[in-house]
């Protein structure tokens, strides 16, 4: 419970914080616009967007990203714990890894990505990922894990940073609409991810998990290269 205590008193601090900003900083009222309809004329416009098939290739591929990669990986401290026998503590701190894969991907990017370009940065990503999803499967104990942690952040952040930035792409006329649908897309597939792969871990345990994420995620990942081969 101390958990959500400490959590909502950060929020309520950098909501102060922002307070404070909002008040003393002359740029944060520069230039206003007033606000052009209503809210729900928002929401409709917003929706709207989805009449353009790229714009629908994209949130269901950033959907289905949520669901087999954020779904997935909400069970990786579980599966420490229940499978490698680690304290809840150490359990939620070897996500560190997959951070530091991450980092290692962003440190590489500017190498990476001029050779590999986007069908090949999904493809890569998509490999790795697969490969995490294997290896941390199989894994016989937390420190044989590890490295496929390292591996699933470099290859998600691959994958999905071409999505990004198609996405910041895919409606120029309304981008910041765009990016919110996106994002509204990424967040509710990772909401429904937790819940459907939490039906299997309840009845098999997390390692099945991991191979059914991995079958689902070769699947996106052909069908997201071939359409972007099509666009």
């Amino acid at each position: 419970r101390w958990v959500f205590g400490v959590l909502g008193t950060l929020n309520l601090a950098m909501a102060a914080r922002l307070w404070f900003e909002l008040r003393a900083n002359p740029l944060t009222r520069a230039g206003r616009a007033a606000p052009s309809g209503t809210m729900l004329q928002g929401y409709r416009s917003t929706l709207a967007l989805l009449a353009g098939p790229w714009v629908r290739v994209l949130v269901l591929t950033v959907f289905l990203e949520g669901v087999v990669v954020y779904g997935t990986f909400a069970f990786v401290p579980l599966d420490f714990n229940q499978r490698h026998g680690l304290g809840i503590g150490a359990s939620g701190a070897m996500l560190g890894f997959y951070a530091l894969g991450a980092l290692c991907y962003a440190l590489f990017a500017g190498r990476i990505v001029p050779r590999l370009g986007e069908r090949g940065l999904v493809l890569a990503g998509g490999l790795a990922l697969c490969a995490a999803y294997a290896g941390l499967a199989l894994a016989p104990g937390a420190a044989a894990a590890a490295p496929f942690l390292i591996l699933a952040g470099a290859g998600f952040y691959a994958f999905h940073n071409t999505l990004q930035v198609n996405a910041t792409q895919m409606a120029p006329e309304a981008r910041d609409a765009a990016v919110s649908l996106f994002a509204l897309f990424l967040f509710s597939g990772q909401s429904a991810g937790v819940w459907l792969l939490a039906q299997v871990v309840d009845r098999w345990g997390t390692r099945p998990l991991f191979l059914i994420a991995l079958a689902g995620l070769a699947l996106l990942v052909a069908y997201f290269r071939a359409r972007l081969a099509r666009r």
